[in-house]
């Protein structure tokens, strides 16, 4: 059986070693530009490089999202447009996806040839198309800040200078009227669809004022009870031709806002109130039965009471 020197990784930590006489450039007649190189990789690792040089679609909210695929390692102008593979040694079949897990050593060929087409980014991604309803979504972020009122009764001062340890013990702050206030920077999300027909506007008021009950690659991992849902606002047309009136679907902003601060190791959130007296960060419980948080919390993403039920497609 071969042995290679598999001396080179690739980002998600696959080895492989290039074939000589790769990479292969080529240009045709109109100035199209391709690329293609030839690595040895094992077997086992086939389906792990498949799903790194093209990586499946996400799901985003109710939109599938394709991922960036795999560039050229040092021409990331060039990105995976096509693969394929075959065993190494060509007198022995291959195994990528273990189905022989039994089979007696010597059976497969432990190690694949396979070949990468790249092409540069323009050639290999469909230019977006506004008009596309079931895909089309903007989003955006902008930054907020709330200034925090802290009153100085419990606080203490101490005369340090700038760039000198704070981790002292200061004196008592006698001084009654000294304006104290905090700066709790925070994040807006903007979530934008196009052509919703039938917007689901019994849970979107459901869901107004509700903190986010799970944590969600649609807010950045952003953690429990730490984004809020705003509101939306939106706009729709009715059309007339003369003789009949056209109704085009809805163009929907979905507004949440970030409320997180982390302090000593800790993150709070939108539940979560300075406490005076304690000089700490506290959750908030309303004295009724049961205690609830000043804000409810929800899952903005369940499937049938969550916030993007119809999400941009025609229904």
């Amino acid at each position: 059986m071969a042995s290679f020197d598999l001396n080179l990784t690739t980002s998600e930590g696959i080895s492989y070693a290039l074939v000589q006489g790769f990479p292969k450039i080529d240009s045709d007649s109109l100035g199209v530009i391709t690329a293609q190189e030839e690595y040895i990789i094992k077997a086992s690792d086939w389906i792990a490089f498949y799903l790194e040089s093209i990586p499946p679609p996400e799901v985003l909210l109710t939109n599938i999202v394709t991922p960036n695929r795999r560039p050229m390692p040092g021409a990331s102008f060039y990105i995976t447009s096509a693969l394929s593979a075959e065993p190494f040694s060509g007198q022995l079949p291959a195994d990528p996806f273990s189905a022989h897990a039994t089979a007696t050593a010597g059976t497969f060929d432990e190690h694949m040839r396979v070949r990468i087409t790249y092409e540069t980014v323009k050639q290999s991604v469909t230019e977006p198309n506004p008009t596309d309803a079931e895909t089309f979504l903007e989003r955006s972020i902008s930054t907020n800040a709330e200034f925090l009122y802290i009153p100085s009764k419990k606080t203490t001062q101490a005369d340090i200078a700038l760039g000198q340890s704070s981790n002292v013990v200061g004196s008592p702050n006698k001084d009654s009227l000294m304006p104290i206030s905090k700066v709790l920077p925070g994040m807006d999300f903007n979530y934008r669809w196009n052509f919703v027909m039938r917007p689901h506007w019994a849970n979107i008021m459901n869901l107004l004022g509700h903190v986010n009950s799970t944590v969600s690659k649609t807010f950045f991992n952003a953690e429990q009870e730490t984004v809020m849902f705003m509101g939306v606002s939106g706009s729709q047309k009715f059309l007339w031709d003369g003789a009949t009136t056209v109704i085009e679907p809805w163009s929907l902003d979905f507004k949440f806002s970030m409320k997180r601060v982390r302090e000593n190791g800790v993150t709070y959130g939108w539940n979560h109130v300075w406490s005076p007296d304690s000089q700490r960060w506290m959750k908030l419980l309303r004295s009724t039965a049961p205690s609830l948080p000043l804000q409810e919390s929800s899952n903005f993403e369940h499937p049938t009471t969550g916030l993007f039920v119809a999400g941009p497609i025609l229904v």
